[in-house]
């Protein structure tokens, strides 16, 4: 795999480039600047000072003589050398220097071989590239009071004497470009580090990631998921979320405060608390609503609330606590109990009161022969589920057999009575759909004992055997092979039995299927140790 520098690596490494390429840029184009306005502005002091010595009163009245002061003349030159830096020469009208050049080794670079149009009176600059490097040269005549000519005047800067100048600027250049340089070395960290620290230290490729994760968990749950901003526009909202509006409801967008008129968020976000479990009425159902302010640095920037169908929590809350196991087997006892009186009153309504009499006489043998069986079992909440079950049982035409030698007395702490009847009432619910599709000389055996050491939870039916390949996915969560199954019925049961350290075993084959659930429960040691303390 390709490896990438961290964001702020990256960052740090193109603000370096951008800040590095335009300082030497500007290096670059000051320098060809400064090149061509140093030869420019050389030219023009030059042709100044060659324009001032050949005006000079004393240059003049030594010209207009027969022989020239060449004394004067050379201390003319030595003293503008000295101020201007600039090399003076003075030449006769036939071309001769009337001074030694200074340094002497210059004069023929001085002089050159342009003189002529010196001579002929015009006043002009050029450049000379000799051996010691280039020369700029200003030429002017010197002309006496009646305007005729007697000399030239040459005023030259050498290379050597250029170089010194830009020294200077390079120089300059020399101490500004560290400070720059460390300049952008700083703001790129200080760049880099802000920019990493928005983002929370995070790089991109963990910000996709991040972002994609939130989609589909978003997208995933079944709650209904709304985040807004400050000012209560919904920003993001899931499918579910969606599903709760009519169809042609496009919900971004718009402000959370109309759509759902009657919840007040200011109180959540004046006491920047959440809220939970808040009834609300949408669509004309009712959901549950848990609402948390979103703040960060002590500022409001919005809310996220979840909504969840309140008869859906219900409904899973008695699947889980096995309520709905005993309230629907309650609920198969009265229909059972109904029926049956349906018939005695039928039999009496038509005379047939010796009929009567014997369906009376049978119905209390088979009570009492179910209650001599659960009456072993001490626990109400599971002695009912039995009850519950055996009148369901007759509902659909299925033989239930619970074992006489059934006994149950207490249940451990870590396996309640809500864990009873969700284990129990999940394995007899799925015998009897296991058996519904073999309605000939169906039945189902429950036995339930206690020792000692464990409780002992059997469950056996002959319908159709569970298929090899689902034995070991049979008690995962979401697994199901029915058409409107959870897939959580029997993984709450292993869950159940994990809980109390118990064990569950599934045997299936072509004659029975047998669940056999063990908790372990040493009841006398519990008795025992309780009489030590």
């Amino acid at each position: 795999m390709e490896k990438r520098l961290t964001l702020q690596k990256e960052v740090y490494t193109y603000a370096l480039i951008i800040g590095f390429i335009p300082l030497f840029i500007t290096i670059w184009l000051l320098q060809l600047s400064v090149n061509q306005t140093l030869e420019k502005r050389i030219e023009s002091e030059a042709i100044d000072i060659a324009t001032q010595v050949s005006k000079n009163a004393s240059v003049i009245n030594t010209f207009s003589q027969i022989l020239p002061d060449r004394n004067l003349l050379q201390t003319i030159a030595n003293d503008l050398r000295e101020r201007k830096g600039a090399h003076v020469v003075f030449l006769d009208m036939y071309g001769k220097a009337l001074i030694d050049p200074y340094p002497p080794n210059y004069g023929l670079q001085i002089i050159g071989k342009e003189k002529g149009r010196a001579l002929k009176g015009e006043t002009y600059t050029t450049i000379l590239e000799g051996d010691t490097g280039r020369a700029i040269r200003a030429f002017a005549p010197i002309m006496n009071t009646s305007d005729r000519q007697k000399g030239v005047v040459v005023v030259a800067f050498l290379e050597p004497d250029i170089k010194t100048i830009l020294s200077q600027f390079y120089n300059s250049i020399a101490k500004a470009v560290p400070i720059a340089i460390i300049l952008i070395i700083t703001l790129s960290t200080m760049l880099s580090r802000s920019i990493k620290r928005r983002i929370f230290g995070m790089e991109p490729i963990e910000i996709a990631t991040l972002l994609l994760e939130k989609e589909s968990l978003l997208h995933s749950v079944t709650e209904a998921i709304i985040a807004t901003d400050k000012d209560y526009n919904i920003k993001i909202a899931n499918e579910a979320a969606l599903s709760l509006f009519p169809n042609n409801t496009n919900i971004i967008g718009e402000n959370l405060m109309q759509l759902i008129p009657e919840y007040k968020f200011d109180n959540i976000i004046k006491n920047k608390q959440p809220e939970y479990n808040r009834q609300l009425l949408i669509n004309g159902e009712i959901f549950l609503a848990n609402t948390s302010p979103m703040i960060m640095n002590n500022k409001h920037l919005g809310i996220v609330i979840t909504l969840r169908n309140r008869t859906e929590v219900k409904d899973l809350a008695e699947e889980l606590t096995g309520v709905k196991r005993i309230v629907d087997a309650l609920r198969a006892k009265t229909h059972d109990f109904s029926n049956k009186l349906h018939v005695i009153y039928g039999l009496l309504e038509h005379g047939h009161y010796r009929e009567a009499e014997r369906y009376v006489d049978r119905l209390a043998q088979e009570k009492s022969l179910i209650n001599s069986v659960v009456n072993n079992i001490q626990i109400t909440s599971v002695r009912e589920l039995l009850l519950g079950k055996a009148s369901e049982s007759e509902e659909k035409k299925v033989n239930l057999i619970i074992d006489s030698e059934s006994f149950l007395f207490e249940l451990p702490e870590v396996f309640d009575e809500n864990s009873m009847i969700i284990v129990l009432g999940n394995l007899i619910d799925n015998a009897f759909e296991a058996v519904e599709k073999h309605p000939e000389n169906s039945s189902v055996f429950v036995s339930i004992k206690q020792d000692e050491k464990k409780i002992e939870l059997i469950v056996r039916d002959n319908g159709y055997p569970i298929p090899k390949e689902n034995i070991e996915k049979i008690f995962e969560a979401g697994f199901t092979t029915k058409p409107n199954g959870s897939g959580f019925g029997l993984y709450n049961v292993k869950t159940q039995v994990n809980l109390a350290k118990g064990t569950i075993s599934l045997t299936s084959d072509d004659y029975e299927t047998t669940f056999i659930v063990t908790i372990p429960f040493p009841i006398f040691k519990k008795k025992a140790g309780e009489k030590c303390e």
